[in-house]
């Protein structure tokens, strides 16, 4: 951060580290925590005991994790130093099981790393990874690792407690890993060390899911040894686990191909999401039940319903969705039902369930053993409740400052995560392992911030300023200034304010290219800015 003063005006330039996501991954079994930032590096924290931080090393010690964030070193990944930071092939997608971690390159290809004994790595062994490795193509009709078809590139990934899911931009999707309850969907529980197709079961193409290019699979999903699919028509596919019910198809049957999951309270004819006019758009699943999100913002759950995680003011087991009442939300009768604040985002975690909002505040309902909710208590809830403001700039719930959305959530196993439009990261929910990034292993109740690399305390510059000046001319200012070096610099945000006035933004490097800054250089770089307003 610099300051300058000329005349009656002071302008004050920050450097900008990248140092807080910008995008979550889904984490439903997860342990740890994982947050994709702009530059297309990735950021981890949380536990570690099998390397799925990747940053190349492992905790075997309590508290068994890293307490704030880290960056996944490169490993594998055709990079400098970390994955993601060749600006060619960011990462542009992550995904976390329960102790291993997945992300998605713009090429198509996935990395993987963390614990494989399941062979949830997809990399044809059981041996553990502290840094990703390439995910192998196994039956991908691609060179050598899942992906590399620029023709057919990789466009979704997901995980769930042992193993790993794949959705090429085909439609066709691919599984590895844990397979005893047929969650790969091939048929068969045998486990799988690299990627297989999942077979069509009830799907109307030929051989696999996904087949039919009039009807093409857009969305998955994983969660506790359970997969879901949604069909371009709308309709939604479910295999693997199935003894709560959690297939949705009115049985508690484990299912080994795809099933189509019944319309249970959804307005259709026979199937979820058949009614054209208002399809299934997304899915999610967490441990033992499953959710969809609707067109019209309104969101079905089915499954296990011990804590009240399907939102419907019960306990009861339900073998078809079932709509997720209003609860606290400010509608008629179901989550989402207004259509000027529609449900944007569903995640479930391994017992409880979030839901965002097109206005940017956060609901959550089911378990609350961990103050996982985010409402200030640990009581059990059948309908959803609004998430705490806690450390959030707001008034008095999580996103309700219209000047700062929340614009992202993750659910992990009994903790939430929220992305503010500011770019922190909130954090509340059980902290063992130190998940929640602020710097201990101290439950919250409600939403704290996320701590940065190396924690937030490390405030040193990220570049090094040799000059600046000024030039008032003509009612405009003209801004110079020079760095002889810049370490991880994402650019430069200026600000201006006349005495006693308030500070004002005038310009950003998320608004002005000239303004981006040159990530690690030791070379000199200049950079000019006319301020004519």
């Amino acid at each position: 951060m610099s300051r300058k003063t000329f005349g009656s005006l002071l302008v004050i330039i920050f450097f900008s580290n990248p140092t807080f996501s910008q995008a979550l991954g889904p984490l439903p079994m997860a342990w740890h925590s994982m947050g994709l930032n702009a530059d297309g590096t990735v950021y981890t924290w949380g536990n570690n005991d099998t390397g799925q931080l990747g940053d190349g090393t492992t905790t075997t010690s309590s508290p068994y994790g890293k307490l704030t964030p880290v960056r996944v070193l490169k490993g594998e990944y055709s990079g400098t130093t970390y994955l993601g930071d060749n600006p060619s092939n960011r990462i542009i997608a992550v995904a976390g099981g329960r102790q291993f971690s997945l992300a998605l390159a713009e090429d198509g290809t996935v990395f993987a790393w963390g614990l494989n004994n399941r062979g949830q790595l997809g990399n044809n062994s059981t041996t553990d990874s502290s840094t990703p490795l390439k995910v192998l193509k196994g039956a991908y009709n691609g060179t050598s690792t899942l992906g590399d078809d620029a023709g057919n590139k990789i466009i979704a990934i997901a995980a769930d407690r042992f193993s790993s899911r794949a959705l090429a931009a085909d439609g066709t999707v691919f599984s590895w890993g844990y397979n005893y309850y047929g969650e790969l969907g091939d048929g068969s529980t045998t486990q799988r060390l690299t990627p297989i197709q999942v077979v069509k079961g009830a799907y109307t193409g030929t051989s696999y899911l996904g087949d039919d290019s009039g009807n093409k699979i857009t969305t998955i999903a994983a969660g506790s040894q359970q997969s879901l699919a949604v069909a371009a028509d709308g309709t939604v596919y479910a295999w693997g686990y199935g003894s709560n019910g959690n297939i949705g198809d009115g049985f508690t049957s484990h299912r080994y191909s795809p099933t189509k999951v019944k319309m249970g309270e959804y307005s259709g004819t026979t199937y979820l999401g058949d009614n054209s006019g208002n399809k299934m758009i997304a899915v999610t699943a967490g441990s033992g039940h499953a959710a969809a999100l609707a067109t019209d913002g309104t969101a079905y759950c089915w499954g296990a319903n011990t804590n009240g995680q399907l939102g419907d003011n019960s306990n009861s087991q339900r073998t078809t969705p079932v709509h997720v009442l209003m609860g606290a939300y400010p509608g008629t009768s179901y989550l989402g039902d207004d259509a000027n604040k529609k449900i944007t985002t569903l995640e479930l975690g391994f017992y409880s369930s979030a839901a965002l909002t097109s206005d940017g505040q956060v609901y959550t309902w089911g378990y609350n053993g961990w103050y996982n909710l985010g409402d200030g208590s640990n009581s059990n809830r059948w309908t959803p409740v609004k998430v705490l403001k806690g450390a959030y700039d707001g008034t008095s719930y999580l996103g309700d400052n219209s000047g700062n959305p929340i614009t992202d959530i993750a659910f992990g196993t009994d903790f939430g995560l929220a992305l503010g439009t500011n770019n922190k990261l909130y954090a509340w929910g059980t902290n063992s392992y130190g998940q929640l990034g602020d710097n201990s292993t101290t439950i919250r109740s409600t939403p704290i911030i996320v701590h940065g690399v190396d924690d937030e305390s490390d405030l040193s510059l990220p570049v090094e300023l040799t000059a600046f000046s000024a030039k008032v001319e003509n009612g405009s200012i003209t801004l110079d200034w020079t760095t002889a070096s810049e370490t991880e610099n994402l650019g430069f945000i200026l600000e201006r304010r006349a005495t006693h006035a308030e500070w004002l933004e005038i310009a950003s490097y998320l608004t002005h290219n000239s303004l981006v800054g040159q990530g690690s250089v030791t070379r000199q770089n200049k950079y000019s800015f006319i301020d004519d307003d």
